[in-house]
């Protein structure tokens, strides 16, 4: 049998995207040859592969599109980590972001936000928030105060304080009991307290007032429905279109849900508001749940023939019951009116159950009882389909959007473009024949010399990549690992990456410094003031991906206190290390409760809107903690000149022993203390200390600046005997300083928290400037919050700084908040914090003695602090040629033209 001959036949070839021109060799390949010959077409004609350049341009026209290649890595695999070589497993790629359920949330804002928070609590139904009315208070127009009963004179207006809340809470149906009520209303209290915003309060919590109505009804149902399912389901949907519960959906559910736009949920709306445990609430739920006015008939028919196994509902009533358990009439039976504030509820739950459910099949009764008789098998399956519901809204569902693991690839990793050269050019692994002279190995030497250039920005460029990790993590413990080496002056600060070429034919020693390290080719490639400049550029982006901007705080350092910016960046980085709880707790207000304030001084507990302003402004302690001890003096030092000069000193409090005094004159006494500012502030931390042995044999230290230990910013003259006598006075000055020169702060006080609880407590003047000359705002209290900072402390002393500090204070005050801002000096401070404190401890009932005269004395003291201005003296502009700080009106004080400190030591500088 005679085969066929073959038939050639073509394969289909597989069409293949094309390759983008950085990864594209032979499209790197003609774009390098088209600059070649138009740089140098007339003097280099021979283009062809032979031709070493052109060689040479293939070569690297390769190894850029590897590098493309690798840029084009998928975001997950540029990020992912090794595997741990001793445990073996690879770190989540998670751990270097905020998680969503970090960064979405936020605390409670709108009332709704409060019903999220607190239908999530165990035992909680549905909860509703409304305003409450405090103790009346009215204006005496004329006296211009507050009175608790309006004044005979007719001249007044109520004043009704805002901002006051009263929680109405309705139990789930297995809370029972009034003792398991009480401990669901203290989780309650304990969750509003701990999520309370500024300038608001809540004055009551309590259960929900019930109004319950008597559902009466007869039901046709299929042949083969189920009596005891139908009845109790019918119960069910019946209890629960009177009193909804709110559901609870999954992370997958809400993605499936249309938002009120029309569109799928978006994951940044899915997770705003509150952060809750057991899922997420859609607010379309919450607004269907309120408290009703009116309850429609139509609407729980509806809401009734969805119950499996129903034909026909051929009759129905539903009617409210009065204080006594009795049926009343109502005028329209389709629209039955609720008592105002109360929760409606079916009579299933009375004291005295009222209603009945007559069930029929093809017109004949198969079941018909009244509500105080429920049959066991019916009230059994209803307990469990409530169970069924609560377990499906008290569900722990803290699920979030899965990140990808990504798959780990050594981006850094680099071979030299010399192993690809032809073996004729004697550059790779083989090199040159053994019979090669002298000048064929000198010109070898020359060629790998050449590209060494190209191979080292290849090398650093894969360093670069593989940096990416680092430097665009956010993750909090590496972002404070940086703040802390930008502090330090002796760590670099560079952004980009540099290795050294490394491969085992090349002979590195006659091509690069011995022991040239990464560091020192970073140090070439980037110059100190370019690697803080990419830094900065570097986490101005991470802010803006944060909608932050410290463009302003960066400048006004700079103008203000000079080179500044390793400072700047490590506030940047501080920020950012704290952005979410920063951002999510900014209109926060601190826990006012005794158990939680931990004593009123020394304490973390304060609001969420004074730590945004410390990481704002650069104060790293935003503790509620001693500010009036705060005091900085210059004194003159006589020279012969016919010019008083002055020089700082640091004095003990106690026993006038010269602590820390500078080691130059200056001209102005302003001079003087902006030095004195920067020795406090760096002698603050050892690692600024520097010492040293006199011909004396005895041992002094000095404190240097700490982005120049070359700029000595202050010295102790006295001089110790021993190391370990230099070293405790070292640690004594430290000590001394950081407890007494506590530095910038400030107090924010919630005007609200000051309104009377009781009849006849003290009330606060309308007008709490006494030079104010129009009193139509009444309301001393409301969305009203006062802030004190010392205006001795620190760059506080300086007019541009504290201008920006209060342009930002404002910026970060809530809208409906109005901030008065006092700067003030160490006596009202002082004054001021005695009475704070007192007051903290008499309203967080640690204490109730004299709680009537604590709040008197508070509210005197916010009456009469004033506000301070640094001292400017006037001078002859056409007398005196150095300009000076200009004298503003409303933001300077006028001092004398000798402002000398008048005390003495009573000890020499010597000691």
């Amino acid at each position: 049998m005679a085969l066929a001959p073959l038939q050639a036949t073509t394969l289909l070839s597989l069409k293949r995207a094309p390759l983008a021109t950085g990864e594209d060799p032979r499209a790197l390949f003609d774009e390098g040859l088209a600059h070649l010959r138009e740089l140098a077409g007339r003097t280099w004609t021979d283009h062809n592969i032979h031709d070493p350049g052109i060689t040479t341009l293939e070569m690297l026209s390769l190894a850029l599109a590897e590098l493309g290649f690798k840029a084009g890595t998928a975001i997950e695999d540029w990020l992912a980590e090794p595997r741990d070589p001793l445990t073996g497993s690879t770190p989540e790629l998670a751990r270097q972001f905020f998680k969503p359920r970090a960064v979405l949330p936020n605390r409670p804002l709108t009332r709704l936000d409060w019903r999220k928070l607190l239908i999530d609590l165990d035992g909680v139904k549905n909860a509703w928030v409304v305003p409450e009315p405090a103790m009346p208070l009215y204006a005496d127009l004329l006296a211009r105060e507050l009175a608790y009963v309006p004044p005979a004179h007719g001249h007044s207006q109520p004043v009704a304080l805002q901002g006051l809340y009263r929680v109405k809470v309705d139990f789930m149906d297995h809370v029972t009991t009034q003792a398991d009520q009480e401990v669901v209303l203290q989780r309650v209290h304990e969750a509003l307290q701990a999520n309370r915003n500024l300038c608001e309060d809540f004055v009551a919590i309590e259960p929900v007032p019930v109004q319950y109505f008597a559902l009466c009804a007869e039901v046709d149902l299929d042949v083969h429905a189920d009596v005891t399912e139908a009845a109790a389901q019918w119960l069910f949907v019946a209890e629960q279109a009177l009193a909804p519960m709110v559901p609870s959906y999954s992370l997958a559910q809400m993605r499936q849900r249309l938002s009120p736009s029309g569109q799928p949920y978006r994951i940044d709306e899915i997770f705003d508001g509150p952060l809750l445990a057991n899922g997420f609430i859609d607010e379309r739920d919450l607004r269907a749940s309120e408290l009703p006015e009116v309850l429609r008939l139509s609407d729980l028919i509806g809401r009734l023939m969805d119950v499996p196994g129903l034909r026909a509902i051929t009759d129905v009533t539903l009617s409210p019951l009065d204080a006594d358990g009795l049926a009343q009439s109502v005028p329209n039976p389709w629209q039955v009116p609720v008592q105002a504030g109360h929760m409606p509820r079916l009579a299933l739950y009375a004291k005295a159950p009222t209603g009945r459910l007559v069930m029929r099949k093809r017109g004949t009764p198969v079941s018909t009882w009244n509500m105080d008789a429920v049959p066991a098998a019916v009230q059994t399956r209803l307990n469990a389909l409530r169970e069924a519901a609560r377990q499906s809204v008290e569900t722990d569902q803290q699920d979030a959007p899965a990140v990808p693991p990504g798959q780990w690839q050594d981006l850094a990793a680099y071979r030299s473009i010399q192993r690809d050269f032809p073996e004729l050019y004697g550059l790779g692994p083989i090199g040159l024949p053994r019979t090669a002279d002298e000048r064929l190995k000198a010109q070898q030497l020359q060629w790998r010399a050449f590209l060494m250039l190209f191979d080292q920005q290849l090398a650093n460029d894969a360093a670069q990549m593989a940096q990416a990790r680092a430097l665009l993590s956010v993750n909090p413990d590496e972002l404070q690992a940086q703040a802390d080496r930008l502090r330090d002056a002796a760590t670099p600060v560079h952004a980009l990456s540099a290795q050294p070429v490394q491969d085992d034919f090349i002979d590195r020693s006659k091509l690069f410094t011995p022991d040239l390290s990464a560091q020192q080719l970073a140090d070439l490639i980037e110059p100190p003031d370019q690697a803080m400049a990419r830094r900065d550029r570097l986490y101005n982006h991470l802010l803006a991906r944060i909608g932050e901007d410290f463009s302003s705080y960066a400048s006004i350092m700079a103008s203000v206190f000079g080179d500044e910016r390793r400072e700047v960046l490590a506030d940047k980085a501080d920020f950012l290390a704290a952005a979410p709880a920063l951002s999510a707790n900014r209109a926060g207000a601190f826990h006012q409760q005794a158990d939680a304030l931990h004593g009123a001084w020394n304490s973390d507990n304060v609001s969420g809107l004074e730590r945004r302003i410390a990481a704002l402004l650069g104060i790293n302690d935003f503790s509620r903690r001693n500010l009036a001890t705060v005091s900085y003096d210059a004194y003159a030092e006589i020279d012969q000149t016919p010019n008083d000069e002055f020089r700082y000193r640091v004095v003990h409090g106690v026993t006038d022993k010269i602590l820390l005094s500078s080691t130059t004159h200056f001209k102005t006494p302003q001079e003087a203390q902006g030095l004195m500012i920067r020795a406090i502030a760096a002698a603050q931390d050892l690692s600024h200390y520097r010492w040293h042995q006199g011909k004396d044999t005895q041992f002094y230290f000095r404190v240097v600046a700490p982005d120049d230990e070359t700029t000595v910013l202050g010295r102790r003259n006295q001089g110790f005997a021993t190391q370990d006598e230099l070293q405790a006075a070292m640690r004594e000055l430290r000590d001394y300083l950081i407890d007494r020169y506590s530095g910038e702060g400030l107090y924010a006080l919630e005007g609200l928290l000051l309104r009377p609880m009781e009849a006849g407590d003290p009330l606060m003047p309308i007008c709490l400037d006494t030079d104010c000359a129009d009193c139509a705002d009444a309301d001393p209290y409301s969305w009203r919050l006062f802030i004190v900072m010392p205006a001795y402390a620190g760059r506080f002393q300086h007019r541009p700084f504290r201008a920006f500090a209060e342009r930002c204070i404002r910026a970060e005050v809530p809208a409906h908040i109005m901030p008065r801002i006092c700067w003030v000096g160490s006596d009202d401070m002082a004054r001021f914090e005695g009475a704070y404190r007192d007051w903290l401890n008499v309203h967080a009932g640690v204490t109730r003695a004299e709680r009537t005269a604590k709040l008197a004395a508070l509210i005197a003291v916010l009456s009469t602090i004033k506000s301070v201005y640094p001292q400017r003296t006037l001078y002859d502009c056409a007398t005196e040629a150095t300009p000076k700080d200009p004298f503003v009106l409303g933001s300077t004080a006028l001092g004398s033209v000798q402002q000398i400190h008048t005390s003495d030591p009573k000890e020499t500088d010597h000691g």
